[in-house]
């Protein structure tokens, strides 16, 4: 139900407001205000524009909703938010239904704000929390859902039985227990409570009562306290929780008057009168004992200097009582046991004065030395004289282990030392010191050892030894070893077997003839080179069968016959240049040059003397080539050469001038003189006169002979100061031209040459 109180209008108040302007018209108005005028008629602090009922303060736009039956906050809504619910109650039990309710202010008639349901709203015995007493009535009056013929709970009593037939703890053999709830339903909750504790009279309220006067209660009754054993009920300052004071009272309740009362004073001993007593002897009482005093800063109560603050001196004694003796007072003295006047650091002591065998000087690093102490001369002792930290520095020697006693050490095995310690030498050019071949610069061998140092064993001395298969004394070249000896018997030093499976096959082998390089050179013997010519040792003629530039040719470096009439019948029938071997190939003397004139008188000449008397000398080619100016060699030189080319044969000579067409002469070729002595007379034995007899005759161009002789050297030696051959083949001319000597050619002088075949 809801009521709409009475609201002015914005107009009627403006009317109001007008009809009250006053009507003195003395006024004066002096200024004219032109600013628009706000009125607040209630206070509220808004003006009628804003609030709705500016009659009353307690309408305004911030005011809170009140369930007034008015709009107070000016919303334009009434009591919102701010109504209660009330439900019908017909019977006027206090209790009603939900289903017929109204929201109001207050509670209209024949309505209750109980919110529990009446389960019979037309009677009015029947509501929730109604007595249901008579075991008899089948009503249900409390509206439990049961009458009190029921047994609610289960605990074995009816509802009109029981106090509470909603709990099984409460029927009238429950055990009374402090919950605030009558258990046994005697009518009274918590009387007689199992579990009620004891209170004690406390009549001086100090938290402990008189043990005779208590009482058995679920809460404290005033007055009363949990604890007993108050030993005076009437003095608060006396229970067994209180603190023993100096008051002449049994404060704790002990029994005993200010025994170890907590506000007696701390007495102690002074036995020594300073002033300070010992901590240690410390009692507490009201009254000072005779010997003590309060100040408890006596370390020491047997010396009268040393208390709690005393100034330290230096008398063994700690005055000040700091735990040190004599700090700060005393002196560092250092234990000198080599007396040099210098102490070690580590053995010190703090004293008043200097304890024997101690100084005041702490530089000794080593007190067993007495040449060792800080700033002393470092001499080469193996001693630290100076206390650096190092030895001998800068005086010593460095030595090196010699273990092999080479004169060499070890450079990782050394020691620095004042002298030569015993096994040791200055040298460090050692890389096995277990090796007295070895050592730097020494000269390498094949020892399995390095002995010049390099980092290599055996080098450049090692042989190579080479597999040898087939036991003929040569190995083959893969597989090599190199190693100071043989590994085993199958190896052998020479490494050109071509076929190390084949006794045949080794370097020097007889050649066969048949297509296979016995001897290892490379060439098979019958034209290993093929230049077109057979080996010479398989019945050919070229003398290198492996070089195919070698070959039985004119200037091509092989023999190809043994003289020039030999190789005339080969068909070499040009004059010229050619290699002969007159005792052969493979014996004697190497083949040799030799000019073969293969034209004249049928040719076959070999050229063993040829002069040019403008030039003076003798000039032939390759083995007869002799020099005239060294007597030494060219006199019997071509003696002994013609001896080789004849080979105990005969030799035919032949003497020519070439380029003339006349030549007078007058002279011989002969042998006047013997060889061997130089002087005229008897020939020797094994020695043949020749004389060729020339005549003034006018020869014709070309060949002139006049007969022809032959020359036989068959023993004897050549003495080289003979002038045997100089007369040979020399021209005189015996007289001028009117004697039929004729002029040197044009251009040139008189040549002669002997030839021989």
């Amino acid at each position: 139900m809801t009521l709409s109180p009475l609201r002015l209008s914005p107009l009627l108040l403006t009317l109001l407001a007008f009809g009250c302007r006053s009507d003195d018209k003395d006024a004066v108005v002096d200024t004219v205000d032109t600013a628009p005028v706000v009125v607040d008629e209630d206070g509220d602090g808004f003006s009628g524009e804003d609030d709705c009922d500016d009659n009353d303060a307690a309408v305004n736009p911030d005011a809170e909703e009140l369930c007034d039956e008015l709009d107070n906050n000016c919303d334009g809504a009434v009591d919102e938010g701010a109504l209660s619910t009330f439900y019908a109650d017909g019977d006027g039990d206090g209790f009603g239904v939900s289903a017929y309710t109204v929201e109001a202010c207050t509670a209209p008639e024949g309505y209750t704000e109980a919110t529990e349901e009446d389960c019979d709203d037309g009677d009015a015995a029947i509501y929730p929390g109604a007595t249901e007493d008579d075991c008899l009535d089948p009503t249900d009056y409390n509206c439990d859902g049961s009458s009190g013929l029921t047994d609610g709970d289960g605990d074995g009593f009816a509802a009109c039985e029981e106090c509470d037939d909603s709990a099984r703890s409460v029927n009238p053999s429950a055990t009374e227990i402090c919950d605030d709830i009558d258990n046994d339903c005697n009518g009274e909750a918590d009387v007689g409570a199992v579990d009620a504790e004891t209170w004690y009279q406390d009549a001086d309220a100090d938290a402990y009562g008189d043990a005779d006067f208590s009482l058995e209660s679920c809460d404290a009754p005033e007055g009363y306290a949990a604890l007993s054993g108050d030993c005076d009920d009437a003095e608060p300052a006396m229970n067994p929780g209180a603190t023993e004071l100096c008051d002449s009272l049994d404060n704790d309740c002990d029994g005993a008057v200010d025994d170890n009362p907590s506000d007696a004073a701390t007495w102690y001993s002074d036995r020594d009168s300073d002033g300070y007593g010992d901590p240690a002897t410390g009692k507490a009482s009201c009254e000072q004992p005779a010997g003590t005093v309060e100040n408890d800063g006596d370390c020491n109560d047997k010396e009268a200097l040393a208390w709690d603050g005393a100034t330290e001196v230096c008398d063994e004694v700690d005055n000040n009582c700091d735990g040190d003796t004599d700090e700060g007072v005393t002196s560092t003295y250092y234990l000198d046991s080599d007396e040099d006047g210098y102490g070690n650091p580590s053995r010190k002591q703090d004293a008043c004065a200097a304890p024997d065998g101690y100084t005041d000087n702490s530089g000794d690093c080593d007190d067993t030395e007495e040449l060792a102490w800080t700033g002393a001369t470092e001499v080469c002792d193996e001693v630290d004289n100076n206390c650096d930290g190092d030895t001998d520095e800068g005086l010593t020697t460095t030595y090196y282990l010699d273990a092999d006693e080479d004169g060499y050490g070890n450079p990782s095995r050394k020691q620095d030392a004042c002298a030569l310690p015993d096994g040791y030498t200055t040298n460090s050019g050692d890389c096995d010191d277990k090796e007295p071949l070895a050592w730097t610069g020494a000269k390498e061998v094949c020892d399995d050892a390095d002995n010049d140092c390099d980092g290599s064993t055996d080098e450049g001395v090692t042989s190579t030894w080479y597999l040898d298969l087939d036991g003929d004394g040569f190995g083959r070249s893969s597989g090599s070893v190199d190693d100071c000896t043989a590994p085993s018997a199958i190896y052998v030093a020479d490494g050109d077997d071509c076929d190390d499976t084949d006794v045949a096959f080794y370097p020097g082998a007889t050649e066969g003839c048949d297509g296979n390089d016995y001897d290892c050179d490379g060439d098979v013997d019958n034209d290993g080179d093929g230049d077109g010519y057979s080996d010479v040792t398989c019945g050919g003629n070229d003398c290198d069968d492996a070089d195919a530039a070698i070959l039985p040719e004119p200037g091509s470096g092989c023999a190809v016959g043994t003289t020039c009439l030999d190789i005339l019948a080969d068909g070499y029938t040009t004059d010229g240049v050619y290699t002969v071997d007159p005792d052969g190939y493979g014996a004697g003397d190497d083949p040799h040059d030799v000019y073969c004139d293969q034209t004249t008188d049928g040719g076959g000449w070999t050229r063993v003397y040829y002069q040019d008397s403008k030039l003076g000398g003798f000039f032939a080619v390759g083995e007869f080539e002799k020099n005239r100016t060294d007597p030494e060699n060219y006199r019997y030189a071509i003696l002994n050469d013609l001896e080789d080319y004849r080979r105990g044969g005969e030799l035919e000579f032949l003497m020519r001038w070439p380029g003339h067409t006349t030549y007078s002469l007058a002279m011989q070729w002969a042998q006047t003189s013997n060889p061997v002595t130089d002087t005229a007379g008897a020939i020797p034995t094994g020695y043949r006169a020749i004389s060729i007899p020339y005549t003034n005759n006018g020869w014709s161009a070309g060949l002139q002979r006049s007969n022809v002789s032959t020359y036989s050297l068959l023993d004897g030696t050549m003495s080289p100061l003979s002038n045997w051959y100089y007369a040979v083949g020399t021209t005189y001319c015996w007289g001028d031209t009117t004697n039929g000597c004729q002029p040197a050619p044009a251009g040139g002088a008189h040549i002669a040459e002997l030839l021989v075949r």
